[in-house]
């Protein structure tokens, strides 16, 4: 990213790393606040107006935390463009609705299989189910697992950008006010 970029230049940005695996920021750091702040991984799986979308077991322990507080950061780190995107906002969650629904409906099934299987972070009670028993299980019941799917969209209030150069690092604000605002502050 550039000084001169703009948030269509972000997009574009967000918009390759959701479809492609070796993408820097394909997978990026989430913070939430639980009884401690905690951090996570998610996958970005999608940018849709002022929103980037993850997906979540219900079951886990971030969306206990993030159902009491909604506000979260997202991480990114570019080694080769030695660029860090933070993104700050608020989630919405879609369990158990039409919309989580209809993102189910977009997804290869190999991205299905996980959402059979018992809340991460709880104590292990047997052997996993093999990922062929997951795949009979998906090949008979199109819909087994979308109990535990979550969509969860960030609606972003800003987006920090920092380039670190040798010359002097940049560092840019992109303010959601409706319309964006973006300003150069101090890196």
């Amino acid at each position: 990213m550039k000084e001169d970029q703009t948030i269509n230049d972000i997009w574009s940005i967000l918009l390759e790393a959701a479809n492609s695996r070796s993408h820097a920021y394909h997978v990026l750091s989430l913070a939430y606040q639980s009884q401690q702040v905690e951090c996570c991984s998610v996958v970005l799986q999608g940018i849709e107006s002022a929103t980037v979308r993850f997906h979540a077991h219900h079951g886990s322990p971030k969306i206990a935390a993030i159902i009491k507080n909604p506000r979260v950061s997202l991480l990114g780190y570019d080694r080769l463009e030695k660029e860090q995107i933070r993104i700050k906002g608020t989630v919405v969650m879609h369990h158990g609705d039409e919309e989580a629904k209809r993102i189910w409906h977009t997804m290869k099934d190999s991205s299905k299989l996980c959402y059979q299987y018992p809340a991460p972070g709880i104590d292990r009670d047997g052997e996993p189910l093999s990922q062929e028993r997951l795949r009979e299980n998906l090949k008979a019941d199109p819909l087994v697992g979308l109990d535990a799917f979550v969509v969860c969209y960030v609606q972003i209030d800003m987006i920090d950008l920092l380039r670190l150069q040798y010359k002097g690092h940049q560092r840019f604000q992109y303010i959601n006010q409706g319309g964006w605002l973006v300003k150069e502050v101090q890196a």
